[in-house]
């Protein structure tokens, strides 16, 4: 059955400012690299550019989502740890992104 995962982040910086510019720099390579990856099935995308950064949630300019569906755990899990610009963007996150102090990472199973 196929796996969802929504991860949400509060930004550190405005989107189109130089400390986001590093992150925004790879998120087409990134992206284009888990739906290129075993087991990507879908991902919530944008008009503005390569990702789904436009997107506001809980009422906060700061906060951007991540959405997308997964053939299964494995499979996430193969691009999250395996993909070497996912893995080093996750090493760097708190150069964009305030530290959670909760959680900020949901998987369910979804019907096909």
């Amino acid at each position: 059955m196929p796996l969802a995962q929504l991860n949400i982040a509060r930004m550190r910086f405005p989107m189109d400012s130089p400390g986001m510019a590093s992150f925004v720099n790879q998120l087409a390579e990134v992206n284009a690299g888990a739906e290129s990856a075993d087991g990507f099935i879908w991902r919530l995308k944008d008009e503005d550019g390569p990702g789904a950064t436009s997107y506001r949630i809980l009422g906060d300019d700061a906060m951007i989502v991540n959405l997308s569906v997964w053939q299964d755990l494995p499979s996430l899990r193969a691009f999250v740890i395996g993909h070497d610009q996912h893995r080093g963007a996750l090493q760097d996150r708190y150069t964009w992104f305030e530290r959670a102090t909760e959680p900020m990472t949901v998987c369910w199973h979804v019907d096909e």
